[in-house]
């Protein structure tokens, strides 16, 4: 049986990470469920998945495959899309791939905003690119994001709240 650990961080908001969802007329979804990528064999740009991270991308399966995830965002690194295939597969749903980073990053926020209000999304992202998309929402302060690690993001009364899921999910 998998521990959720719910270590919630209430974040006020300050700075103009905030602005950028509100300038947007932000419907915001009902949670966004985060993942970084499994464990990569190296450190190449378009590295796949080691046999651990293989088993890490299995295992969101049990953690996430009862949730009602509308739709799943991945980057164009192959990491990304491998780690999202078995919950993917497993709920029918197709993944939808945007460029890791600068643009393809702010097209991820303006499609949240856009196209997702109430839902639940799940997006399959980085180290660099998650703490982007926390920001925008105005999560001021991001939590270290290890490989394969599940947070979400909901809000209350429009308060960005940040609770990690799981640490590195993986089968022994």
């Amino acid at each position: 049986m998998r521990k959720i650990i719910s270590v919630a961080l209430l974040v006020f908001v300050f700075g103009t990470g905030w602005a950028s969802a509100q300038e947007m007329d932000c419907d915001l979804p009902a949670a966004v469920i985060a993942v970084r990528h499994a464990e990569k064999i190296d450190e190449s740009s378009d590295s796949p998945l080691t046999p651990r991270g293989w088993r890490q991308a299995v295992d969101l399966i049990d953690l996430l495959g009862a949730r009602d995830i509308a739709a799943i965002y991945v980057t164009d690194r192959k990491r990304t899309r491998q780690t999202a295939l078995p919950l993917a597969e497993f709920q029918d749903l197709n993944m939808i791939e945007l460029p890791a980073g600068g643009e393809g990053t702010q097209e991820l926020i303006r499609r949240l905003c856009s196209q997702h209000g109430g839902e639940v999304v799940m997006i399959v992202g980085h180290s660099n690119t998650l703490p982007q998309v926390f920001s925008a929402f105005g999560v001021t302060k991001s939590p270290q994001i290890g490989y394969a690690d599940v947070y979400e993001l909901e809000w209350f009364k429009n308060v960005p709240l940040v609770s990690r899921v799981m640490d590195s999910v993986v089968s022994p």
